[in-house]
This record gives structure tokens, C-alpha cells and sequence, in this order.
């Protein structure tokens, strides 16, 4: 009976978060930044939030894009 009770608290828990995630900005251009430079670097971003680029519409002005600007 308890086990029940906390699934369906969690189950509507998860409902109301997943609405309110799903009103965030995300990116929907091609998930990569690039910036031309004398010195070309590859590197690779791994996370969510930020490093998906939670909150912006393009990843050229989220972290990835930030990052490629200060390293070239």
C-alpha cells in the first residue's frame, strides 16, 4: 500500500516538473560551435543544463559556443 501511495506521488510530481521543463528554450540547430581561429581545437562537452544549452535557443550562444569563442 505504501509503495503505491509513493508512485503515485512521484508519478504526479514528475507530471507538474515535466511541464514546467518542457517550457524551457532549448536549442534546435545542429548541438555543436564552432569558431574560425589560427589554431584549430576539438573538445568534447559532456552534461545536460548548461552544456545542452538549457535556456537559448542556439548552442553558438550557449556554453559550447562560449567556450569556442575564449579558446580561439
Amino acid at each position: 500500500m505504501l509503495q503505491r501511495t509513493v508512485g503515485l506521488a512521484v508519478r504526479g510530481w514528475w507530471t507538474t516538473k515535466r511541464a514546467v521543463l518542457d517550457t524551457i528554450p532549448r536549442p534546435i540547430d545542429e548541438p555543436r560551435a564552432s569558431v574560425s581561429g589560427p589554431d584549430p581545437s576539438r573538445i568534447l562537452l559532456i552534461g545536460n543544463g548548461p552544456v545542452a544549452g538549457f535556456g537559448v535557443a542556439s548552442h553558438s550562444v550557449a556554453l559550447p559556443g562560449h567556450l569556442a569563442r575564449q579558446v580561439a
